[in-house]
């Protein structure tokens, strides 16, 4: 699977539940300003994450819970909203500190529900492999710890969910690449810039907004 550009971990989360491109669904950075509501998208802000409005797309979760399926989240980006009025049947608000045993555990518990009530698609995710590339790079010898932590939690998961008395199956992937090599083309932005535009800044990307009526164009995509 190759990660759609930018490579940025909400843009490609949209992508892989909604089967589209961040233009289409418009998740296009981590943060971003959208003229036409006036209001800022930032991953930080669970006002702007829980806020529908933000997501043109519709999640596998809500084409499922539209066909009378039951659906659960154990972290996802965007399935704390209601979009197009739905959620997941079951959905848990993203807590960066929740152990990977206690995901794991809220996820076989789901399964554990009566038949009526238990979900036929959850998803979740693992934050540590992702916080480790960010912070030493792909190649660094710290990514080894993080890496194992991942296969020892799929190794539990797998575990337990052979002992249920149906078959479950379990799809992993992988959010978005990153590459380490030295920044070549580069240059500062003036200072006057701020004084003139709205200026968003998610390194690698920048976002550069005219003041004049606040319709976004992309005007440069920097790399680090």
């Amino acid at each position: 699977m190759r990660p759609t550009s930018p490579t940025k971990t909400f843009p490609n989360h949209l992508s892989i539940i909604t089967g589209s491109y961040p233009a289409n669904h418009d998740i296009v950075v981590n943060r971003f300003y959208a003229s036409d509501l006036k209001k800022t998208y930032n991953i930080k802000d669970s006002k702007a994450v829980t806020n529908p409005d933000f997501y043109l797309r519709k999640p596998l979760w809500v084409i499922a819970e539209e066909q009378n399926m039951r659906t659960a989240s154990y972290f996802w980006p965007s399935s704390e909203a209601a979009i197009t009025g739905i959620y997941p049947t079951h959905f848990k608000t993203y807590n960066h500190n929740a152990s990977h045993h206690e995901r794991t555990e809220g996820i076989v518990n789901w399964y554990k529900l009566p038949s009526s009530e238990r979900p036929q698609l959850i998803t979740t995710y693992f934050h540590y492999i992702d916080s480790a590339g960010h912070r030493f790079g792909q190649d660094s010898p710290e990514l080894i710890a993080p890496i194992n932590k991942v296969d020892d939690t799929i190794r539990e998961m797998v575990s337990k969910v052979r002992l249920l008395d149906f078959e479950v199956n379990i799809v992993i992937v992988s959010d978005h690449c990153m590459v380490d090599y030295p920044a070549q083309n580069y240059e500062y932005l003036p200072t006057w810039l701020n004084d003139e535009y709205k200026v968003l800044a998610t390194n690698p990307i920048v976002l550069i907004y005219d003041e004049g009526n606040l319709n976004a164009h992309w005007l440069k995509q920097l790399q680090n």
